[in-house]
């Protein structure tokens, strides 16, 4: 369900951009809203936002070996 006036913290991924999963993790970030996010090598980065207060924080998320942009 799409709400803008809630921010979310979850992380979903998709092969085919149709077809899309939860990836469910013991470690989560802060839901938060204008953050940036990058690819840098083997990994998806994700910098600050707006996280109640304002966040600092940078979380990365290793991709798997087989993992292939398009």
């Amino acid at each position: 369900m799409n709400n803008p006036a809630r921010n979310w913290g979850e992380v979903w991924y998709s092969r085919d951009g149709k077809t899309w999963k939860e990836l469910k993790t013991a470690t989560r970030a802060k839901e938060r809203h204008e953050h940036s996010a990058l690819v840098f090598e083997d990994s998806i980065w994700m910098l600050g936002g707006h996280a109640q207060p304002l966040c600092s924080e940078v979380w990365r998320l290793r991709l798997p070996g087989s993992w292939q942009g398009e």
